[in-house]
């Protein structure tokens, strides 16, 4: 709804927000009474993986806009996927109906990694942070007090990043914030309800010294965030779950907003968003060469602060193509995008 307020400033229904207040919501849910009294005038804003009480959306006689922040498209779990598999490039039915997310570019889609969404939710839920211009002005980059190696947060099992992780110790000491800790060869036996399966954590005097746990709980900000937990670290471990086309997640925003150098894994997209010599890409065909590099990196303070004081956003193009959610960024061409391949006018300066 952060994201639709940018988007449709004409329409009624607005999410508010002030730090300390109650958040504000005036958009009308969908329910069979509502669905009954809407019109072809009107906008449905739709996580793509909500649960719904309208079983058919394509009763609805407006535009329907399908914000998708995941890699996958319909969870193995949704009652409309009966093989219970990860999907790609799924749309929802009907011929009003529209998708941003890591989809393909097609008529009804438009891939927009998920931390653009993050970011712009940030820049207008965090007002007297300045969020944004950390991201976007290399002048206002964040700096980490480089305290301590490196940090790694993570609960899901994901093997290679397990592995990753216990590779690094050999580096330096890690420190974990979450039940992964770097013990790959324990892996948790498949949960019934499909849900992800969680790390083991090392029995205390089985756990490697240069593996140290912390507690997370007092470093987080007041929504949740880990950008602050990672401030006080010269690198931190964010790997994404799969390498999924279109999926670039907050893990590694959230990094480079704690100005922590992050080791990423995931989609090449991130090279297409993100200065690659402001981040190490830990390549799982040659893990050896991210290795080697933070382990230059280390030894070599003047080459660590030049990488830490590269620009984040790979180039401007970058900026109007992923990040321009209003016309204050970019000059509005994301959004103008979005509104087109709605059949909007305008930049909705109009009320409607």
């Amino acid at each position: 709804l952060f994201l639709a307020n940018s988007l449709f400033p004409e329409y009624e229904g607005k999410v508010e927000y002030q730090p300390g207040q109650p958040l504000i919501n005036t958009a009308i849910p969908l329910t069979d009474d509502t669905l009954n009294q809407a019109t072809s005038n009107d906008i449905l804003i739709m996580h793509s993986h909500q649960k719904c009480d309208i079983f058919s959306l394509e009763a609805f006689p407006g535009a329907q806009l399908h914000v998708n922040a995941e890699f996958y498209d319909m969870h193995p779990l949704h009652l409309l996927n009966p093989n219970g598999e990860f999907t790609q490039n799924y749309l929802p039915p009907g011929e009003r109906s529209y998708v941003i997310g890591p989809h393909e570019d097609t008529r009804q889609s438009i891939r927009i990694p998920y931390c653009s969404m993050k970011l712009w939710y940030l820049h207008k839920t965090r007002p007297t942070e300045a969020i944004l211009p950390k991201i976007i002005d290399p002048s206002k980059k964040p700096k980490n007090t480089k305290e301590h190696f490196l940090l790694y947060i993570n609960s899901h099992y994901i093997e290679y990043r397990e592995r990753a992780a216990r590779a690094l110790s050999e580096i330096g000491a890690i420190h974990t914030a979450g039940k992964c800790q770097g013990n790959w060869e324990v892996r948790p036996p498949p949960k019934p309800d499909g849900s992800p399966e969680q790390c083991e954590p090392y029995e205390d005097g089985l756990r490697p010294s240069s593996i140290l746990p912390v507690s997370a709980s007092n470093d987080r900000d007041t929504q949740g965030h880990n950008s602050n937990l990672f401030s006080k670290y010269r690198f931190a471990l964010v790997m994404e779950n799969a390498d999924a086309p279109g999926y670039v997640s907050e893990k590694i925003l959230d990094a480079f907003l704690a100005g922590s150098i992050p080791v990423y894994y995931g989609s090449r997209m991130v090279f297409e968003i993100f200065n690659p010599k402001a981040f190490v890409f830990f390549d799982l065909d040659i893990p050896q060469q991210a290795l080697n590099q933070i382990q230059f990196l280390e030894q070599n303070p003047a080459e660590y602060e030049r990488m830490l004081n590269e620009p984040i956003i790979a180039n401007e193009q970058v900026l109007e193509k992923y990040f321009s959610w209003d016309e204050t960024v970019g000059n509005g061409v994301l959004k103008q995008r979005i509104r087109q391949m709605m059949g909007l006018q305008g930049n909705g300066a109009s009320p409607q």
